[in-house]
Parts: structure tokens; C-alpha cells; sequence
């Protein structure tokens, strides 16, 4: 795969699963933050390190909403992204026999931007920069769970600004194929390509199964490498979501993950499936 992940040597890129779910069930909160990079930084390390154990080939770094604009004052969002990224050095120190890359997870803003809300796109921007500035270290940068596709023109805009670090991009659509904020895969598609993203597709909102109308959609419009990180519930058993996750690597994704209520069981399963199936190397 002639993109920021050749160094990997891969035909088939496993991400790991989500953080956020994973952190709330650790430490018992029903709500978590970016700031446990700081709190709880052992905790953070040892999530990186299942991952690493149940084989994923990236690590995203726990950045999402790091941002001054959730900061307000009581934390140190800077601080809370440098410290993400030595959480993801310091579980990859732990395993020196395999090359991984880290992500830098730049995640929606959680604002509405003008005209729909208060945040002016000069406000948004400079977030976004200001994120990838603090997340120095990784390897490529994450753009992910975006429902706006300004704010999504946005991100990819301070990220081409910063310079230097390679762009994936991934939004949340549902069944039918739309954002929440109505962008559709064609619009979406259009925007990436725009950017020449090393990779583009969809994170969250739906579980791998029901991902294969979307993939078919993204194909038809656009040449880009594919990413898919479906989310899984409750009701989801492990190997469940590992069968539909690889069915969508022998569909044609090339780079498949987890989100929101994944874990590191659900990663090995999936790396296990795709051994199974002879569809990695």
C-alpha cells in the first residue's frame, strides 16, 4: 500500500479499537476525557498495550477533543496531547520487535461552527491547529467521527498547514449514507480527494454489518484507499464483529479498526479472523 502506511509493509492495516469506551470501563466513569492522559496515564498506556498484544498495526493516540475549546480553564489541552502521544511512545517502547505507527487523533470539535452555531471557522482552525501542533511525534494524522463537512474542510485545511504529516480522514454517516449534518458519501469523497488524503472512509455510528452498502457507495466514487471503523454494542459478540469486519477487508478495505465499544478482544479476533482467511500478510 503505496501510502503513509508502506512502512508497515502491509496489504491489510489493522487500527486498534476505541479508547473512550475502554477508559470508561477501567476507570468506572460514565464519562472520560482527554484529560485522562494526564489522570490516569497508566491506564491510558495499558490500553495501548492490549492493542498492541491483540496484533493492531496502529496505535491512535488519545487526543480526541483535546482541545482548548473543551479545556476552558481546567485543564492544560497542550499538555493533555503531548502527554497522549508519550502514552502511545511508552506502550510501543514495550514492544521493540514490531514496526507500529501512531495516530494523532484530531476528532470533531463538539461546537456547531457559523452559521448553524457560535464558532467562527477562524475559531475552529485554529483548534484544529493548535491540536496538531501539541500531538508532535506521531506518524500521520487522524481526522475522524466528523458529521460537518466544513468542519471537516476545516481539519484537513489546518492539517495541510501544519505540514510535514500525512492525512486520514474518516466520517460518521448512517444507513442511508448521510452525515448527521447531511453530507453524503459523494460530498464527502469529492472533499478528500481534494486533499489527496492517504486514506478516507467511515468511523463509528454503525456496526461492521452494515457497512457493505456504504463501502459499494465509496468505491463507485472515489479511488482512494478505504477505512472502515465500525463501533460494536453490547449485543455484539466478539467473533461476530470479527467475521463482518473481515468479510469487509475481503470486500476491498484495506484499512479496518474498531470504534466505540471495541476493545482489544475484538481486534484479536479480527487479526486471528484475517490470518484465518489468508487475506494479510
Amino acid at each position: 500500500m503505496d501510502t503513509v502506511f508502506k512502512t508497515l509493509k502491509k496489504d491489510v492495516i489493522l487500527f486498534d479499537g476505541g479508547m473512550g469506551t475502554e477508559l470508561m470501563k477501567r476507570l468506572g466513569k460514565p464519562e472520560i476525557s482527554p484529560w485522562e492522559n494526564l489522570l490516569h496515564p497508566e491506564t491510558v498506556v495499558g490500553i495501548h498495550k492490549d492493542y498492541c498484544a491483540a496484533g493492531c498495526d496502529v496505535l491512535t493516540a488519545n487526543t480526541f477533543g483535546a482541545y482548548a475549546l473543551k479545556a476552558r480553564g481546567r485543564f492544560d489541552a497542550d499538555a493533555a496531547a503531548r502527554r497522549a502521544i508519550g502514552n502511545a511512545q511508552a506502550a510501543l517502547s514495550a514492544f521493540p520487535d514490531k514496526k507500529r505507527l501512531i495516530a494523532l487523533d484530531v476528532g470533531s470539535l463538539g461546537a456547531l461552527i457559523e452559521p448553524y452555531g457560535d464558532l467562527s471557522e477562524t475559531e475552529a482552525f485554529d483548534n484544529f491547529a493548535r491540536l496538531i501542533k501539541s500531538g508532535a511525534g506521531a506518524d500521520f494524522i487522524c481526522i475522524e467521527t466528523m458529521s460537518d463537512l466544513n468542519e471537516c474542510r476545516i481539519a484537513l485545511e489546518a492539517a495541510r498547514a501544519a505540514g510535514g504529516l500525512p492525512v486520514v480522514v474518516s466520517m460518521t454517516f448512517d444507513e442511508r449514507g448521510r452525515t448527521f449534518m447531511g453530507a453524503t458519501i459523494e460530498q464527502f469523497a469529492e472533499l478528500a480527494g481534494a486533499f489527496r488524503v492517504a486514506a478516507a472512509g467511515f468511523n463509528c455510528g454503525l456496526p461492521p454489518e452494515k457497512f457493505p452498502p456504504l463501502v459499494r457507495e465509496w468505491k463507485r466514487r472515489s479511488g482512494l484507499p478505504l477505512i472502515v471503523r465500525p463501533n460494536a454494542d453490547a449485543a455484539t459478540a466478539v467473533e461476530d464483529f470479527a467475521k463482518e469486519a473481515a468479510a469487509l477487508v475481503e470486500a476491498g478495505v484495506p484499512v479496518i479498526g474498531g470504534c466505540c465499544g471495541t476493545g482489544p478482544e475484538h481486534i484479536k479476533a479480527l487479526r486471528e479472523r484475517l490470518r484465518e482467511l489468508r487475506i494479510e500478510n
